[in-house]
């Protein structure tokens, strides 16, 4: 089954990063781009415009493209009258943070699957009344409403989880530390986005790109859950450190230097199985690195951003103290959002042909609860400042 896409925004991400991969799509007959929505009359057309451009020649070759062009809606008004048309089943948002809960939630009432890009909300209070408004029914038939942390779709974090949930040769896990050096200069493409330099979101750049590094962090602590069929995760049970804000340039914190607990939800007290965390991330600087470290009773294992050639990945090791015979050295390149879009549009076609898939991976993964257990460890952070 097809499914007819509704584009809402023609921002950076959503014209240079989403663009390609839904695209992708497009041609191999799993979605048809119906419709693209902006504030702006000009944005919405030049990515409208840019979609017809990269489908027409496909749609006289090809019986998987349906022969019509996208459509160019904008303005508020608009975008009601995008949601009217039954030929499109589900949206695929990235707008300014502040944004995107009104128009995710007003697509989801008018019964339309959602796509929504990371962080789950502005403010704590916001991504709460998400997870209410969203988990209040619970009918398999009710819309889909699922939230693109690239991060839990990325080869090399779901690959680590295997590594790490084979406690026999890894053993349970220690610690964890992040050293993230993500440089936000001044005048670079995406600080020099309005809503950006104007946020109206909590930790600014902190929040808006350090949420993925929390939900990195998530995935790893919680591998070992995976073999053990645990749907209980590891939570925050303490936390010490500072965050703060050194740059000229940017309005919110943009440092974050501190030490965290984490321990099981019904686990308490002198025997309960704790980890321990330390996290450094930094966007004030020209500097670029960004790596994971996780010790183990057994082993260790390292996921290290790296180059090979022309692609962008990670570097990925892992030692094993008593089979050094299966230690890992591999490169793998990102993936993620690809992962993301393309499991949306496979869950929204099940859903659409009555298939049930409440509880897959693929759901978890795109899950609201993920995505609000991501915030409120980062508003956590935050408080720090």
């Amino acid at each position: 089954m097809t499914i007819g896409i509704g584009i809402v925004g023609a921002g950076i991400f959503a014209s240079e990063v989403h663009f390609p991969v839904w695209v992708d799509l497009s041609k191999r007959g799993i979605v048809q781009i119906i419709a693209v929505w902006s504030r702006s009359s000009e944005s919405s057309q030049k990515l409208t415009d840019k979609y017809n451009s990269e489908l027409s020649s496909y749609r006289s070759k090809s019986t998987l493209i349906q022969d019509f062009d996208v459509v160019s809606f904008y303005g508020p008004s608009e975008y009601s009258k995008m949601l009217e048309l039954s030929s499109i089943q589900a949206v695929s948002i990235a707008l300014p943070i502040f944004n995107q809960p009104e128009f995710a939630l007003s697509a989801h009432k008018q019964g339309k699957h959602v796509l929504c890009e990371k962080p789950l909300a502005p403010n704590l209070q916001s991504a709460q009344n998400i997870l209410d408004e969203t988990t209040k029914v619970t009918e398999i038939t009710q819309p889909l409403f699922c939230i693109a942390e690239n991060y839990r779709f990325e080869a090399a974090f779901l690959l680590s989880q295997q590594y790490i949930s084979d406690v026999s040769r890894f053993g349970n896990i220690l610690e964890v530390s992040i050293l993230a050096h993500v440089p936000f200069l001044k005048d670079s493409k995406y600080e020099a986005t309005q809503w950006r330099r104007e946020s109206q979101h909590i930790g600014g750049i902190m929040l808006d790109s350090g949420i993925h590094i929390i939900a990195g962090l998530r995935l790893l602590i919680n591998a070992a859950t995976l073999s053990q069929n645990d749907s209980v995760s590891y939570k925050i049970s303490d936390i010490k450190g500072f965050a703060s804000k050194k740059s000229l340039h940017l309005k919110h914190c943009d440092s974050v230097n501190c030490v965290m607990e984490f321990v099981k939800d019904e686990e308490s007290g002198a025997l309960s199985r704790k980890i321990g965390t330390n996290l450094q991330i930094s966007y004030c600087g020209m500097t670029r690195r960004m790596e994971y470290t996780v010790l183990g009773e057994y082993g260790s294992l390292r996921l290290e951003r790296a180059v090979q050639g022309d692609k962008f990945g990670y570097r990925l090791e892992v030692n094993y103290e008593k089979h050094p015979e299966l230690n890992v050295s591999q490169f793998i390149g990102f993936g993620g959002v690809e992962g993301e879009i393309e499991a949306f549009a496979m869950l929204v076609s099940a859903r659409e042909q009555g298939v049930i898939t409440k509880n897959s991976q693929l759901e978890a993964r795109l899950s609201v609860k993920e995505a609000y257990e991501d915030f409120v460890l980062m508003d956590s952070i935050l408080k720090l400042e």
